[in-house]
């Protein structure tokens, strides 16, 4: 089984369930250890959805989980800068239609944050991989975390890549170390 970010909680979500699965592969799971991942932005952006207000919306996930100066930029800044980089046509048949998704996906990650140990009972070789460039948040406290709980798990941190390598960046990179693994 394969999973990366949310799709990486559900893994081990279902792990902890099952013991169907014999290896595990997890880019990036969306695990929150001690409130890790933020989630305070979150009551604003639901707000902003109901509103119809999607750029606005995205502005405040942007900031939220932004890096240095981007997190610093005010939201109506940002929106408008997010408005020239991504055009409307992509915009709305890219980003806009998983908005909604994401709060969800968010929510369930709150939901079970610090169910680290509780992943103790996963039996399955688990293999951690996540990217050189992406924030301590999403790899080093995670991935170290979930090491010392899953009785066979191990920790791969890739050169040069970041949180969406899977799918956008390296998929190829990544797909050779689950190979490799398998």
């Amino acid at each position: 089984m394969f999973g990366h970010s949310y799709g990486g909680l559900v893994a081990l979500e279902t792990a902890v369930r099952s013991d169907t699965f014999e290896a595990i592969v997890l880019y990036e799971p969306g695990v929150s250890v001690g409130g890790s991942i933020p989630t305070a932005w979150m009551p604003l952006y639901q707000a902003l959805l109901e509103q119809g207000d999607t750029r606005g919306a995205f502005a405040c996930f942007v900031r939220a989980f932004g890096a240095g100066s981007l997190a610093k930029l005010p939201r109506w800044y940002l929106r408008a800068v997010l408005r020239c980089v991504i055009r409307k046509r992509r915009w709305e048949g890219r980003y806009e239609p998983l908005l909604a998704a994401d709060l969800a996906e968010h929510e369930q990650v709150a939901a079970c944050d610090d169910h680290v140990a509780s992943y103790g009972a996963i039996k399955a070789r688990l293999l951690l991989l996540g990217g050189s460039r992406s924030p301590a948040r999403m790899t080093t406290l995670p991935l170290e975390r979930l090491q010392q709980s899953v009785p066979d798990a191990t920790v791969d941190i890739i050169d040069g890549l970041d949180h969406f390598a899977p799918d956008e960046k390296a998929p190829e990179v990544v797909a050779q170390q689950i190979l490799g693994f398998l």
